[in-house]
């Protein structure tokens, strides 16, 4: 039996937060929920999770400061990191790469595509550039 994945959803806003594990729970996915980056951290740490979906622009720690604490800690530094954000332009790029995201999903997700992009994520099928959104 394949063993569920596990995916880290980080955002501020509640609508955001519910939508996108109400998606990927239906779709079988095993999902932890945070509502800011230090949550984040703590539970990235205690449950290892196959993929990290991670809000940008939150009060306190910011998915930059996310993305750069999980790239540190050895323990996590493999893990995917995709960034949700409504407001990713061009001089937005150079700093999520540096700090360690692979690419990003553009707020409001693509209800259509966004589960079946995240699969690729996971099945190691997708690596778009961050030069471009994932959907």
């Amino acid at each position: 039996m394949k063993m569920k994945k596990i995916i880290l959803v980080v955002d501020d806003s509640a609508t955001n937060l519910e939508l996108t594990t109400y998606l990927l729970e239906e779709a079988g996915f095993g999902i932890l929920k945070a509502t800011n980056g230090l949550e984040a951290i703590t539970l990235a740490r205690a449950n290892r999770p196959d993929l990290v979906l991670c809000d940008i622009h939150m009060p306190g720690m910011d998915g930059l400061e996310v993305a750069q604490t999980l790239r540190n800690d050895p323990d996590l530094a493999h893990v995917p990191l995709i960034a949700l954000t409504a407001t990713a332009g061009p001089a937005d790029i150079p700093s999520m790469m540096a700090a360690g995201f692979m690419s990003f999903f553009e707020k409001p997700i693509s209800m259509a595509k966004f589960v079946d992009q995240v699969r690729q994520y996971l099945d190691g099928e997708t690596h778009v550039p961050l030069c471009e959104p994932a959907l």
